[in-house]
């Protein structure tokens, strides 16, 4: 498999074969932070995984409660009873912690396992795939009460959409503002 290639520093005493300037010997080259980065990572690659399991079990069920024909979470058979009776209570509003709970599984197995397989990336990229991620999961949120126009006993609510966008942004603000505060506290000298 291909994989794309990084942006890495030269440093021409390491092309010539000269000695390293001290800037040089102080930055590691890409193979030396991968492999300094996956030693010393400390984040669980199968906490990754769980998150990975539980984004495509929030994708499943968002489709299946979405295309099916009746919206009563009670006729599901399988949710919990008091998880049931609060959303059926709650209408569009149980998009919303649905949304901030798969918007979170999602970018926790995208952080563990993406920047662990390419731990050597710009925060600006790592921040604009991020992005991409939410942007994806938005459209598909709209795209599941779009398809209800087809279903004869659903409706299309926009409120279920706006409930949905704003549970993405919540759980996504929080996340960046997180990302941001940790990042800042790893940069900060120790005294």
């Amino acid at each position: 498999m291909h994989e794309p290639a990084r942006a890495v520093a030269l440093d021409p005493a390491r092309v010539s074969g000269a000695a390293p300037s001290a800037a040089a010997a102080a930055t590691p080259s890409v193979e030396e932070a991968d492999g300094a980065a996956s030693a010393k990572d400390p984040r669980p690659t199968w906490l990754g995984w769980a998150a990975t399991a539980v984004s495509v079990a929030g994708l499943v069920l968002a489709i299946f409660f979405t295309v099916r024909q009746d919206s009563s979470f009670a006729s599901a058979g399988f949710v919990p009873g008091w998880l049931a009776q609060w959303a059926d209570a709650h209408g569009q509003f149980r998009n919303f912690p649905a949304y901030v709970v798969l918007t979170t599984a999602m970018l926790l197995a995208w952080w563990i396992l993406r920047t662990r397989s390419r731990p050597v990336e710009t925060r600006r990229r790592r921040r604009a795939e991020r992005a991409w991620l939410v942007a994806g999961l938005t459209v598909v949120s709209g795209g599941l009460e779009l398809v209800q126009l087809g279903i004869s006993s659903r409706w299309f609510e926009w409120a279920d959409i706006w409930w949905s966008w704003a549970g993405i942004a919540v759980a996504w603000l929080g996340w960046e503002a997180w990302r941001t505060l940790a990042t800042r506290a790893e940069e900060k000298p120790s005294r």
